[in-house]
C-alpha cells in the first residue's frame, strides 16, 4: 500500500474551500457552531477523540489534534489554514509573487497545485515548516509585549509536570532566541508529526485548562500563540531536521501591486 498523504486545512469562517485529493478541509470548533451550508462537506474536528470545544483557544490546533487522534490511515499529514498555505512548487510567476503577505481569494484555484504536498517534498528532512520570522527582541520580550505574563508562568508549570527538567532549556531559549517559526503549520511523515503532537498536546491542554477563558477573540487564542513558541523551541531542542517553505496568505480583495516592496516594509515593521 502506498503512502496516503493528506494535508488537513483548518476552516472556522466561511471562505473558498480548497479542492483536491491531497487536502482534507476541516471545520474547526465544529462542536460550537451551528450547521451552515458552506461547511456541509467539510470534515469536522468534533468526531472521535477531539478538543473541538477548545478551538477558540487552540485555533487550527484543534484540527491537528483531530487528525492525529482519528486518522491513523494517513501516512503523511500536518496542518495548514484556510487562508495560509505552504508553497511547494510555484510556477515562475507565482515564485516572484510569493511573499509573507496577502493574495486574493480569487487566486485560490490557480494556486492549488503549488499548495499540494507530497512525501518527496520533504527532501529527506523530518518536517516541512514555514520560513522563520526574526524579531529585534527576544521571543520572551516579544510575547510579553502583546500577551499576558501569566501565560508563560502557567505553561512552565505544565511543562515541568509533563517534561520534568525541560523548563530550564525552555527559559534559555525564550531569552536568547529571536527567531519564530510561525503559524503552527507543519507537514511530515506520521512518525514525526505524531511525535510532536504527543510532546505538545498534553502539556498545552493542561496549561490551557488552568488559564481558562479570555475576554475577546484575539486574547482567547493564548494556547495557539504559546504553541508557536513551543514549536520553535521543539525544532531546536530536539534537533528536528526541517525544510522551510514560504507561506502565502489569502484574504484581501486584491494582491499588493509591489510584493517585494510590501514584504520588505512588513519585515521592517516587525524589527
Amino acid at each position: 500500500m502506498g503512502a496516503l498523504t493528506v494535508l488537513p486545512v483548518a476552516y472556522h469562517l466561511e471562505a473558498p474551500v480548497i479542492n483536491g485529493s491531497g487536502f482534507a478541509p476541516f471545520l474547526g470548533g465544529a462542536v460550537l457552531k451551528q450547521s451552515e451550508p458552506w461547511a456541509r462537506n467539510l470534515l469536522r474536528d468534533d468526531q472521535g477523540d477531539h478538543v473541538s470545544d477548545r478551538n477558540p483557544h487552540l485555533s487550527e490546533l484543534s484540527v491537528l489534534y483531530a487528525a492525529w487522534k482519528n486518522h491513523p490511515e494517513w501516512t503523511h499529514y500536518g496542518i495548514a489554514h484556510y487562508r495560509r498555505f505552504f508553497v511547494a512548487r510555484p510556477n515562475w510567476i507565482q515564485r516572484w509573487l510569493v511573499q509573507p503577505e496577502h493574495r486574493p481569494w480569487a487566486a485560490l484555484d490557480p494556486w492549488t497545485p503549488a499548495f499540494s504536498l507530497k512525501p518527496e517534498d520533504l527532501k529527506g528532512q523530518d518536517l516541512i515548516v514555514s520560513t522563520t520570522r526574526t524579531y529585534r527582541e527576544s521571543l520572551r520580550a516579544d510575547y510579553l509585549r502583546w500577551h499576558d505574563a501569566r501565560d508563560l508562568a502557567v505553561l512552565e508549570q505544565a511543562m515541568e509536570r509533563h517534561h520534568p527538567g525541560l523548563s530550564a532549556d525552555w527559559n534559555r531559549f525564550l531569552d536568547s532566541s529571536h527567531d519564530l517559526t510561525p503559524f503552527n503549520m507543519l507537514f511530515g511523515a506520521r512518525e514525526h508529526v505524531d511525535r510532536y503532537c504527543a510532546w505538545l498536546f498534553p502539556m498545552l491542554l493542561d496549561a490551557d485548562r488552568e488559564l481558562g477563558q479570555r475576554p475577546d477573540g484575539y486574547a482567547a487564542r493564548h494556547a495557539s500563540f504559546l504553541a508557536e513558541r513551543l514549536f520553535s523551541f521543539y525544532l531546536q531542542h530536539e534537533r528536528i531536521s526541517v525544510r522551510r517553505l514560504p507561506v502565502v496568505q489569502l484574504g484581501q480583495k486584491s494582491a499588493n501591486r509591489y510584493p517585494l516592496l510590501h514584504g520588505t516594509y512588513d519585515w521592517l515593521k516587525r524589527r
